[in-house]
């Protein structure tokens, strides 16, 4: 019996497969959330198996999102956002009778339960931000070693100009100097 071969995708590829970026990929890779395995030349390389994995474990999780609360199915496998405070009225509900009910949702509003979907908002903004933070880091890191050329190239040019100025009072010199003998010269 011939053993089993596996496939490897690329980090590019398996991103592709799972609808993520590449960087979401090379992050859960270093997380250990994805197996892999790198390539003699040190490319990460991902068995074809671990996107049905990845695919359940997200099903798992939104699974368990879902019986706490925080989601709710609708028809076509859809999911839509409940608020925190919908979720606990409805689990209150089943336990609480009306007056705990009417403390409980004082005591939520009371915390400032901020909606699940604005959750989601502020951790898109947060990577959207990180990201920009990311870049603008790698344009000063470049900016700082530009400056530092321009640096290295003005003090160069300096150097040069006053080699040059100094080249030039020296041949001032030498011509008073030659100028100076030659009256003698002919004074004789």
């Amino acid at each position: 019996m011939l053993p089993e071969t596996i496939e490897y995708l690329s980090v590019v590829e398996f991103a592709r497969a799972i609808g993520k970026s590449p960087r979401s990929v090379q992050r859960y890779v270093s997380q250990g959330r994805v197996g892999h395995r790198k390539s003699p030349n040190g490319a990460i390389l991902i068995p074809q198996a671990e996107v049905k994995n990845f695919a359940r474990r997200k099903r798992a999780r939104v699974a368990e999102i879902v019986a706490a609360g925080g989601l709710r199915s609708v028809e076509g496998g859809k999911l839509s956002v409940v608020s925190s405070l919908d979720a606990q009225r409805t689990r209150s509900e089943e336990t609480f009778d009306p007056v705990t009910q009417d403390r409980v949702k004082r005591d939520l509003i009371g915390l400032g339960v901020v909606p699940l979907s604005r959750h989601e908002e502020i951790i898109l903004r947060l990577g959207w931000t990180e990201g920009q933070l990311e870049m603008t880091r790698r344009l000063l890191k470049e900016s700082r070693e530009r400056e530092a050329d321009l640096q290295k190239r003005l003090d160069d040019a300096e150097l040069r100009a006053e080699n040059e100025t100094e080249s030039r009072l020296n041949a001032q010199a030498r011509i008073r100097d030659l100028e100076a003998r030659l009256r003698l010269w002919e004074e004789r």
